[in-house]
Parts: C-alpha cells; structure tokens; sequence
C-alpha cells in the first residue's frame, strides 16, 4: 500500500488508499496508530466496490504537524482530502481512538456523510460513567501522556519493535496493547504482528507527537455539542475487549440516538477489525 503526500490548508498529510470502487469509505486509524491500518480492507475492497482513504493524524507518520487544536486540524484535513478526490458524499468508518475524530466529522458534514460504522470505538472520557467503563491504568496514562518526554516514550516502544521473534510479545507490548484469547488467536493465525509493528513504527516516527496530541483530545468533552445525527451509527464491539471494554461502546450507543449497537461473541480488540470488516462492511445501514 504506497504511501501519498497531499498538501493541506494544514500543513502535508501522509494517507493511504485501497481499492477504486463506487463506495466511498473513509477510515479513521486508532492509537497509536497509522494509515497502514486501512489493510483491513485490502483483501476485499475491490470486489466489494470499495475506495476507502486513511490520513495519518497529524504527529503520526509523515503528517508533521504540530498543533494544540488536534481535533479541528482533523476535521479540516479530512474535509480537504475528500475534496481532492471530488467526493460528494461518503462513508466514515473508525477504530478505537479514531472514533472521536469520525462522530465528530458526522456532525459537521451531514450532507456529506451517509452512515457511521464505529469499530471498537473509544467513548467520550470526560462522561464520567463511560470513564468508569474504561480502564483506570489506561485513563491514567492518557493523562501522563502528555508530560511523558518524547525521547523516554520512543525508546519504550522501540524496544517492543525490535523484538526478534514476532510470535512473542514483550512486557512493554503487553503493558499498551493488553489481549484476549481471541486476539491472541488472531496474531498467531494471521500476519497481523508485522502489520502491528509497522503501524507503532509509523505512529512513532515523529517520537511520540501523534499519541500525545491525540490523548488531549481523548480527555476533552469532544460530543459536548452533538445534536441528533443525520446518518445511521452503528457501534460494533467484541464481547472480549480488554483494552476498550464493551460496556463503552454500551453507554455511546444509549447517548446517540437511534444507533444501534451489535456486540460480537468471541472477539477482541485487534480481532474484530482485523477478521470482520469485511462482515461489518456488509451488514445493511
């Protein structure tokens, strides 16, 4: 999957592309993360008559943009790109930390956007019984986050990288990225180690400037402002989730009106975009 440049009111982004079909997608990478997690799509795109589009946040990858206004940086940078290609309407698709940046786009181009699919979505934080559902290690360190040096943060992650045995996930791998048995079934029976650890060397490539920029957003009260949405939602979350529990995705659903929520028996965090995008894609808005 090449990686392109495009210039923006914002500064370069870096995004990815997959398939050529009528279906516009575009999808929202999680955290840390890159574009290279539009791979989910790659086996079927084509036949599915789908082009989807993921941008590198700003910080990840090659978008080297340094900003205190993440989310609207985002919501700028995705209304240009889909301009570049002349889409006059599209679907938004989000995984985990993407999530806040794909409602929040929904809300500012109904005209545009035809449905919402939210994968394994991360809930607004500051609603204090989503935070409740979240983990308390994992809200903890989205606040130290931000004063965590880049070059200490890098160098943790690093060390997960050059990892030799990609079948073995080191402590530091294990501390982020905690997994169930169905994730864990997920990485010995697919390639999706090597596609993990391409997706933490692009989210780090800038020392740790994506992560720390989103967790800002991740802490604020980004569906403040959300009235009614004009499109379908779906929520879609695996049962055995334990880096983002189900009970989130629950309380999301319950708060945006007439969405639906479909929990899936037997999946994990990295399981259910990796093994049923695919099925997600397909189900009717």
């Amino acid at each position: 999957m090449k990686v392109q440049i495009t210039q923006t009111s914002c500064g370069p982004v870096s995004y990815r592309s997959v398939g050529s079909g009528p279906r516009k997608v575009l999808f929202f990478h999680g955290f840390p993360g890159s574009s290279s997690q539009i791979k989910i799509f790659e086996h079927f795109a084509n036949q599915r008559g789908i082009h989807a589009l993921c941008f590198d946040r700003p910080g990840y990858h090659k978008t080297t943009i340094k900003t205190d206004h993440m989310l609207h940086v985002c919501l700028e940078i995705s209304k240009e790109l889909t301009a570049q290609y002349d889409w006059q309407q599209f679907e938004v698709v989000t995984v985990s930390g993407g999530t806040p940046y794909g409602l929040s786009l929904a809300q500012h181009l109904p005209q545009k956007i035809t449905s919402v699919r939210v994968i394994c979505g991360l809930g607004d934080l500051a609603i204090k019984e989503v935070q409740k559902a979240f983990p308390k290690s994992s809200y903890a360190a989205l606040k130290l986050l931000p004063f965590i040096q880049k070059d200490l943060l890098n160098s943790a992650f690093q060390l997960t990288l050059a990892l030799q045995n990609p079948n073995k996930r080191s402590p530091i791998m294990q501390l982020f990225f905690p997994t169930s048995a169905a994730d864990d079934k997920c990485l010995k029976e697919t390639d999706a180690i090597g596609s993990l650890q391409l997706n933490l060397k692009e989210a780090l490539e800038q020392k740790g400037l994506g992560p720390i920029q989103d967790a800002r957003v991740f802490l604020s009260h980004w569906s403040q402002n959300f009235q009614d949405f004009a499109m379908p939602i779906s929520f879609w979350h695996g049962d055995e989730d334990v880096i983002v529990p189900d009970a989130v995705s629950q309380l999301m659903s319950k708060r945006i009106k007439n969405s639906k929520l479909f929990l899936l028996p037997q999946e994990g965090h990295l399981s259910l975009p990796i093994m049923r995008a695919e099925e997600i894609m397909l189900k009717p808005d």
